[in-house]
Parts: structure tokens; C-alpha cells; sequence
């Protein structure tokens, strides 16, 4: 249920810490590898818009306000799709105690380095519609002939 799932240092872009395998009490936990040293300096960037730090923690809190007023992430239910592209993890989440406003959401996520198709009439079998706003870059989704193309790494929340 964790959308956007969020470790310590995530919320400014802080790559993972290693040190932990050099502390016997630590080395078997790889939890640490998610607590990172804190550094002050950096952090203090996340206020600057035009640092690394500051775009990424900007990106999240935009995140976080998409997850806060989409009901479907609330909601318990969740069916992964089997989609025909092994790069693209799908799912739908709903909240059926609020259909009408914001009850679903398809989330498609790309995890490889390369732009990754999906057929849309995939996504038209669930019974998904054909009209979306995704989420994330705000933009609309039409699903017609064409495929949908997500680029590296990228995630797409489509409400609808």
C-alpha cells in the first residue's frame, strides 16, 4: 500500500548506503542500507528548486498530495494486470466507497533503463476505459490505436 513507498533519504534523491556491511552488528540487516548518514548540508537543499535535492523533494511532495486526494489508494482492493510486456508492472487499486470521484487508479510502472511499449487495447480488456489524466505529469491519456510508450523508469498513476 505504500504509494509512493518513501526510505530515509529517498525524499532528496540520497543514493543507498553500504557502510552498513562494514559493521558486523549491521551487516547481516540489510534494512540499513535504507538509513543512511544524515547530512545536513544536503538536506538544507531540498528548499532550493534549483538543485538536484530541491527537484526531487518538489516531485514528492507532488506525489504525496496526488496519493492524499486519490481516494483509490485508500482503498484495499487491488488486482495486478498480466500484461504481455515483462518490463511494465500494472495494477488497479479502487476504493469502491468512492467510485464516482477518484475510485481507480491504473498504475503502470516501467522498471528497465530502456522505453518500454504497452499495447493499449491491453488496457482496454480490463474494462479501463479509454480516457486518463495520469497523475504523476498531469498530462491527459487517450488509449486509441497507438501503443503506450513509457520511458525508463518511468510511472504513470491514470485516473479516470
Amino acid at each position: 500500500g505504500g504509494i509512493p513507498l518513501i526510505y530515509l533519504g529517498d525524499e532528496v534523491g540520497w543514493p543507498n548506503d553500504y557502510s552498513f556491511r562494514d559493521d558486523a552488528v549491521k551487516a547481516g540487516d540489510s534494512r540499513w542500507v535504507h538509513r543512511p548518514q544524515i547530512d545536513s548540508a544536503r538536506l538544507a537543499r531540498r528548499a532550493d528548486a534549483d538543485t538536484v535535492e530541491g527537484r526531487i523533494f518538489i516531485r514528492l511532495q507532488h506525489l504525496i498530495k496526488m496519493r492524499v486526494q486519490t481516494a483509490a489508494f485508500a482503498g484495499n482492493a487491488m488486482q495486478v494486470l498480466p500484461l504481455s510486456n515483462d518490463h511494465i508492472f500494472g495494477y488497479v487499486r479502487t476504493h469502491a466507497a468512492s467510485a464516482a470521484g477518484g475510485g481507480r487508479v491504473v498504475v503502470l510502472a516501467n522498471f528497465s533503463e530502456g522505453m518500454q511499449p504497452l499495447r493499449a487495447n491491453e488496457l482496454r480488456l480490463y474494462g479501463l476505459g479509454y480516457r486518463f489524466t495520469d497523475l504523476v505529469s498531469g498530462r491527459p491519456i487517450v488509449l486509441g490505436d497507438e501503443d503506450v510508450t513509457l520511458e525508463p523508469y518511468q510511472v504513470m498513476w491514470l485516473a479516470g
